[in-house]
């Protein structure tokens, strides 16, 4: 016999539990993921590079004609495809977000998305009515 061998049992550790486990997790999470990520895209509004807020055309029925209002200004039918073409040319990059009344059919705001978009606007978004109150 030779001196100073040991030809003892070596201690190890199981590992297969642990791999089981973080298989277990990998498949878990694979499934969860495509779950996550559905969602609608928003647009909010922010401060534009000029200190202004975005644009918000605002549309209502009133007795039965619609109103318009760019930004808390009210204008005429006949004057909202001029105004809305002037102030998009100033800011081209500005979002335009619509805001309409309950009350309204969805062939006016159809109308004044088309508007918007001859007058130049890229980016339009509308507005809910829990958004107009806040």
């Amino acid at each position: 016999m030779q001196a100073g061998t040991n030809r003892g049992n070596a201690a190890s550790i199981n590992v297969t539990p642990l791999i089981d486990v973080l298989l277990v997790l990998l498949i878990i999470f694979m499934v969860i993921q495509p779950v996550l990520g559905h969602g609608l895209p928003s647009l909010l509004p922010q401060r534009s590079s000029g200190g202004g807020y975005a644009l918000v055309l605002s549309v209502g029925v009133d007795h039965g004609a619609l109103r318009y209002g760019l930004n808390g200004r009210n204008l005429a039918p006949e004057e909202l495809a001029g105004e809305l073409r002037a102030v998009l040319e100033r800011n081209a990059d500005a979002p335009l977000f619509i805001q309409g009344d309950a009350d309204l059919d969805y062939q006016a705001i159809a109308k004044v998305i088309n508007t918007a978009q001859t007058a130049g606007a890229t980016s339009v978004a509308l507005l809910s009515d829990r958004a107009a109150r806040t």
